[in-house]
C-alpha cells in the first residue's frame, strides 16, 4: 500500500492490482472511467474492455459489466484462477463491487462474436451517430404538433 499526500497528510491507496488480475469497471461516461483509473491507478489494459464496451453499445447502466466482461472473454484475457473485480456505479453515492473468481477456461463466442477482431478500433468516432446524428440536428418545423402539445427543452450539466 502506497500513500498520497493531501492537505491533511498522508492517506493509504490500494492497489487492488496486487490481489486482482482484472478490473471489470462500469462504463458510466468517459468522466467516470477516467475519475476511476486516476483514483486506482489504472494501466490502458485495464480501460480497454470499458472502452471498447463503451465505444459500441454506451452506457447500458449496471448491465454494462456484463458487456466488458463479454470483451474480456473474446479477447481471451480470462484464464482458470484468475480473480476479477467488477465495480459499478449508481445514481448519488451508490458504489457496488463484486470480486469473482474465473472457474473454468472458456470456450469461443458471445456477444462480440461477430466484431471482436475490429477492437480497438483505430478511431473512437461513433459510427452510430455519423450515421444518425442527422436526428440532433432535425428541424422542430417539420414535424406536426397538436394545438395543445408543449415542447420542453432541457440543458442538463453534470459537474464530476
Amino acid at each position: 500500500m502506497k500513500r498520497v499526500s493531501t492537505k491533511e497528510g498522508p492517506s493509504p491507496v490500494i492497489n487492488f492490482k496486487t490481489s486482482v488480475d482484472h478490473i471489470c469497471l462500469h462504463t458510466g461516461g468517459k468522466a467516470v472511467m477516467n475519475g476511476v483509473g486516476t483514483n486506482l491507478n489504472l494501466r490502458e489494459y485495464d480501460f480497454d474492455p470499458a472502452r471498447m464496451t463503451f465505444h459500441r453499445f454506451g452506457n447500458t447502466s449496471a448491465s454494462s459489466l456484463w458487456y466488458v466482461l463479454g470483451d474480456m472473454e473474446a479477447k481471451k484475457r480470462l484464464k482458470k484462477g484468475d480473480k476479477v473485480i467488477m465495480i459499478s456505479f449508481g445514481v448519488g453515492f451508490k458504489c457496488n463491487s463484486s470480486l469473482r473468481e474465473v472457474l473454468r477456461d472458456l470456450g469461443n463466442g458471445n456477444v462480440w462474436k461477430d466484431c471482436i477482431d475490429d477492437y480497438p478500433p483505430n478511431t473512437i468516432v461513433n459510427p452510430f451517430l455519423e450515421k444518425f446524428g442527422w436526428l440532433h440536428n432535425e428541424d422542430l418545423n417539420t414535424f406536426k404538433l397538436p394545438g395543445d402539445f408543449v415542447l420542453v427543452h432541457f440543458n442538463i450539466i453534470l459537474i464530476i
